[in-house]
């Protein structure tokens, strides 16, 4: 099996949607259509919908805590440095 799709290839469609095909034996077995922001339809049928999807609280991480990583932008030179109102170091 072989898949291909196209983004901006759909006339008079914005740039973000797309169309494609699946082969089996080099025999087309589905068409795919959609928009990568927004959904996608295997054959008219939709499998997946932004708008449908579940929005979860979003949870912050405590500064200092064990979960907090050392990539923690609150963690940068500049940052602290802007926090602590040294312009010049920042």
């Amino acid at each position: 099996m072989t898949a291909w799709y196209e983004l901006g290839s759909v006339k008079g469609r914005p740039a973000d949607y797309f169309k494609g095909e699946i082969l089996k034996d080099g025999k087309v077995v589905s068409n795919l259509f959609g928009n990568y922001a927004g959904y996608l339809d295997f054959d008219g049928v939709r499998y997946w919908d932004v708008r449908e999807e579940t929005n979860y609280q979003i949870k912050g991480v405590e500064f200092g805590s064990v979960d907090c990583t050392p990539s923690d932008c609150r963690l940068r030179p500049d940052s602290i440095s802007v926090k602590q109102g040294n312009w010049e170091i920042a």
